[in-house]
């Protein structure tokens, strides 16, 4: 991220999925039409649902001036 920006807007994100997906999600942040960075990610096995994981995403927007 580059130039100047106005604000980090901090946002929290939960999802359920499974891993492989988390991971091809995570790869098209960098396409996104907005700046986000990932802070955290925290990853929880949902009971009775393998593979499913409980997703918890710490992000961070960027505002440009």
């Amino acid at each position: 991220m580059s130039g100047r920006y106005v604000m980090q807007l901090p946002l929290n994100c939960r999802f359920r999925g499974r891993f492989l997906d988390l991971g091809k999600m995570l790869e098209d942040v960098v396409k996104l039409p907005f700046n986000l960075s990932i802070a955290d990610v925290s990853l929880s096995p949902v009971r009775g649902s393998y593979p499913m994981l409980d997703v918890r995403l710490r992000l961070f927007l960027y505002v440009h001036l």
